[in-house]
């Protein structure tokens, strides 16, 4: 019996609620039968390696965490800081920052000079069931900046010859002296079928969009809708801007105007990016690929928002080794959300009621007494004694005084009134009067 309860960890407690018995019950016939139960051990202690200086070190876990397993730890508040830093700096990145640049469109854009066609090919053209040039200028606008950053994401460049897909294009010939040539074929499968419909209506697609199935690890997943375009134009201008064959492993941010920035950002996160909001309910983006492009994310948003990304992983240790992740904050999920989505006239559906779906706090948006009292520019005295004195606008939780947007023209207005007489006491009160334009009253 010992033996048993030992060998399967049940313990006295849990011994009684399997029997149906009372734990009075089963303690009094251990008791008396000299049965010792298992006991839970009051410490567990794990072993850890930090993440940051590779330290080695333990750490007392709950038995309730036991099972838990945590993929980043930090042996002291130092290290975990020193990470932060590291993220917010951009050396965790695994690449030379230094030569570090932006992608130039090639010289050969909207050149098609130099192209092997075949009449098939000049037919395809002719036929104008898509806008075959619509790239040829580079990215110029909104439409351009979004769609490209799809299509370098989440979209498919390839070359294909007798149904086999080829690593580059090549010309070869057949036993009568003949040019083979291949297919030029350009494709988006998402599930997000507002997206591909929205992109087809762009590029002026004529031709019927493919409804098909993904499938993941053999097991059919969500409904999907695939773009084909059969272009050679198409296909040459996406390569001299960057997104070519096997481009995944090449993918860098484009050079482009600080204005198309946001629209290719947001091309970017409907593509392989992710909008999350934890079960805490804090909302999180991440985005994810080639680290070259990362790096190049990571300048822009520092650039435009003064953000930086809370982490910076490289999840992939066999196979393609530059795959990076970087993910935002709260505070700075919240910036890009309303950064990406302004004024924007394309975007998916699904991932922008995802980003707004996320509504601050009340407590978030309610000014703290602090707050109040450094927009007023009083102390917060002031404040704690007039809200009971006064009865002023103010909302209670419990015993914490906060504050409504709504509010505060009150609290402008009645300092206002408290800055006009002559017989009230300020710090700085000259300034204050400046600031809220209220000139004293003259003594009669």
């Amino acid at each position: 019996m010992e033996e048993y309860l030992i060998k399967n960890k049940v313990s006295r407690t849990k011994f009684a609620t399997q029997s149906k018995l009372s734990r009075t019950t089963v303690l009094r016939h251990f008791k008396k039968f000299n049965i010792k139960g298992y006991v839970i051990p009051k410490k567990t202690y794990r072993d850890y390696i930090c993440s940051q200086c590779g330290e080695h070190f333990n750490r007392y876990v709950p038995p309730i965490q036991v099972k838990v397993k945590e993929k980043v730890t930090y042996c002291s508040p130092v290290c975990y800081h020193d990470s932060l830093r590291k993220a917010n700096d951009g050396s965790l990145f695994r690449l030379d920052l230094d030569s570090y640049k932006f992608t130039e469109p090639a010289k050969r854009l909207g050149d098609y000079s130099e192209l092997v066609l075949s009449k098939r090919h000049l037919h395809t053209i002719g036929s104008k069931k898509i806008n075959h040039t619509f790239f040829n200028k580079g990215i110029i606008n909104e439409l351009t900046a979004y769609i490209f950053g799809i299509w370098l994401t989440d979209g498919h460049v390839g070359y294909f010859r007798n149904g086999k897909k080829l690593d580059e294009i090549k010309v070869e010939y057949n036993s009568r002296g003949q040019k083979i040539i291949g297919s030029y074929i350009a494709s988006l499968q998402l599930s997000d079928i507002d997206i591909v419909e929205k992109i087809a209506k762009v590029l002026e697609n004529k031709n019927k969009l493919t409804e098909s199935y993904g499938t993941y690890k053999g097991v059919k997943t969500k409904k999907t809708k695939i773009l084909f375009i059969n272009s050679p134009y198409f296909n040459h201008d996406l390569a001299s801007l960057g997104c070519g064959i096997k481009k995944t492993y090449y993918a860098n941010y484009p050079l482009i105007h600080d204005q198309l920035d946001r629209h290719f950002l947001r091309g970017i996160l409907d593509g392989d990016g992710s909008v999350q909001i934890s079960k805490e309910g804090r909302l999180s983006i991440k985005f994810c690929g080639n680290d070259q492009l990362m790096y190049g994310i990571f300048l822009k948003l520092k650039q435009h928002l003064s953000i930086t990304p809370v982490a910076v992983s490289y999840p992939s240790e066999e196979g393609m080794l530059t795959f990076c992740e970087i993910r935002y904050g709260l505070q700075e999920s919240l910036a890009i959300r309303e950064w990406l989505y302004k004024d924007a006239i394309i975007f998916g559906e699904r991932k922008y009621k995802k980003a707004f779906e996320y509504k601050t706090p009340l407590r978030f948006q309610n000014w703290s007494t602090q707050k109040l009292a450094d927009h007023l520019g009083t102390s917060i005295y002031f404040i704690q004694e007039n809200v009971y004195k006064e009865n002023l606008p103010h909302t209670m939780v419990g015993t914490v005084v906060s504050f409504q947007p709504e509010h505060i023209p009150y609290w402008e207005k009645f300092l206002g009134e408290q800055l006009k007489n002559p017989r009230s006491r300020f710090k700085h009160k000259t300034k204050l009067q400046e600031k809220w334009g209220a000139a004293p009253i003259s003594k009669l």
